[in-house]
């Protein structure tokens, strides 16, 4: 296993002989963050920059090899969801919010702090994307999101990152060790992010090393694991930021890939 996870990701820095792995991953995307409103409680927040950075992942894996087909109907659900918003975002007015679940309700204004926006148009259904984290499910995400624009959405979405300032103390003096005053920024639990990771053929990479018995020996394990592999990531906790001891950084990776050309 530890083979292919060389051959999946590319060789080790500092390696004498470098190779690449077979995986172009791009960064994830904060789709939508849960901000508690005067008006409405938590409402996921987005805004038309944020969605149009995942259609762009959308398109990237859609022109893709794609070889193996996993969750499509999340992939789809999500792609509808990404394409009516911005469709609507489109005439979206400074003194308004997007905000699909709400507009047959009686409060037609949204209040954060001092922000307040009127709401507009229909409901959206999301029953895929309100499976992937149980928050969705008690408040789910087709009649809670709201796309406020790129200027106001700034100072929302700015507001609901946690700042926390935190020192290293010097062992014997018991203050703080000099250079040791950082920040971390912790998103609000429940945030949807996007990612997008694109897979070259195993066996397409080792023909460029062939030379290299013992390097192509790990593209053809990671061929015939890759499948078993990619199951096992699917669904997984990971922890990112290097925070696990304190609950920081947990998160639920679910794969997810357009349908089959011709499905």
């Amino acid at each position: 296993m530890k083979n292919c996870i060389y051959a999946f990701l590319g060789s080790e820095p500092g390696e004498e002989i470098t190779y690449p792995g077979i995986a172009m991953i791009c960064n994830l995307v904060p789709v939508a963050l849960p901000v508690p409103s005067a008006t409405h409680g938590f409402l996921y927040v987005t805004t038309p920059y944020l969605l149009s950075k995942v259609r762009s992942y959308l398109e990237l894996v859609e022109v893709s090899d794609t070889v193996r087909t996993f969750n499509p109907d999340l992939y789809n659900e999500v792609k509808r969801l990404i394409e009516v918003l911005l469709s609507e975002a489109r005439n979206l007015g400074d003194n308004e919010v997007l905000a699909p679940g709400m507009a047959e309700r009686e409060v037609n204004i949204v209040t954060w702090s001092f922000i307040r926006r009127e709401i507009s148009v229909p409901r959206i259904s999301t029953t895929k994307v309100d499976e992937l984290h149980p928050l969705y499910q008690v408040k789910d995400i087709g009649s809670s999101i709201v796309v406020v624009n790129d200027r106001i959405g700034k100072h929302i979405i700015e507001a609901s990152i946690q700042r926390i300032q935190r020192v290293r103390l010097d062992r014997y003096t018991k203050t703080v060790a000099r250079g040791a005053l950082w920040s971390e920024e912790y998103l609000p639990m429940g945030t949807l992010f996007v990612g997008a990771i694109s897979l070259q053929n195993p066996l397409v990479v080792a023909k460029g090393l062939e030379e290299r018995k013992d390097i192509v020996e790990k593209y053809r394990t990671l061929s015939r694991k890759l499948d078993e592999i990619l199951k096992q990531i699917d669904g997984m906790h990971l922890v990112v930021g290097g925070r696990e001891t304190i609950g920081r950084g947990v998160m639920k990776l679910k794969l997810s890939t357009p349908p089959r050309r011709g499905s």
